[in-house]
């Protein structure tokens, strides 16, 4: 996936089902964009249940995200994807469309024994095509945030993982704070801290995500944009629950 723009967008998006108490079925999550407190753009994910496919058990979850800051179309990014998931957050297969800066792209993954085959193409045409086989976990940019949470963060933790973003293969380590209550999320739940880092040669990202201490869910992602500087993902709404943004 183009790194600069979607990728970074997208990286802090993997809001899905990640919910480790979560029901087996269908549910739907909401979340705002912003920036210094602007809203800029939405972001929807359906977390599927797991059916058979393939003689596997596995889990969709899709992202429905568009951004459009300063409210010009044409720095808009607009994006749907959808990864399928095992038991473990292992994504199987990946396929992801987007327009940004009007220009399409999308990206066609699969794996297979834990070995990486992805296309990215853009324009039209097929640019890039990256086979990896990782030493540890691997992981794309919708299931990045789904096998963090499985992984039950418990404070002192350090997380690693190998993570797929289109074009590019990232190194992700992601750190875990302790439990703290902030107004900045939502007001009276108490959150564990994630201080994330993303690094390949010549690129170093940083994100940061806030998880309900109780339930494992998502409530907040910042994260720095190329052009407009840092990006809040803020929840809206969750299954059977809906809050007031801060």
């Amino acid at each position: 996936m183009n790194g600069r723009i979607f990728a970074s967008f997208l990286c802090a998006l993997l809001l899905p089902g990640l919910v480790p108490t979560a029901s087996a079925a269908d549910f739907k999550l909401q979340y705002d964009l912003r920036v210094r407190g602007v809203a800029v753009g939405q972001a929807r994910v359906d977390v599927g249940a797991a059916r058979e496919q393939g003689g596997q058990r596995l889990r969709p979850i899709r992202i429905r995200a568009e951004v459009q800051p300063l409210g010009v179309r044409v720095l808009g990014v607009s994006g749907d994807g959808t990864s399928w998931l095992d038991a473990s957050g292992q994504p199987v297969r990946g396929e992801w469309a987007w327009n940004e800066l009007d220009t399409p792209a999308r990206v066609q993954a699969q794996w297979e024994n834990g070995k990486l085959d992805g296309r990215y193409f853009r324009g039209g045409e097929e640019r890039r095509r990256i086979q990896h086989e990782p030493a540890g976990h691997s992981s794309d940019l919708l299931s990045l945030v789904p096998w963090l949470m499985l992984k039950r963060p418990q404070v002192g933790q350090t997380l690693r993982t190998t993570t797929f973003t289109g074009n590019q293969i990232y190194a992700v380590t992601a750190r875990v704070r302790a439990a703290e209550s902030t107004q900045s999320v939502i007001q009276g739940r108490r959150v564990v801290r994630l201080d994330g880092t993303a690094i390949r040669p010549g690129r170093h990202r940083q994100f940061k995500i806030w998880v309900d201490a109780e339930t494992g869910l998502p409530l907040r992602l910042a994260f720095e944009h190329d052009l407009i500087g840092t990006v809040d993902a803020l929840i809206r709404s969750e299954p059977g629950v809906v809050t007031a943004a801060p």
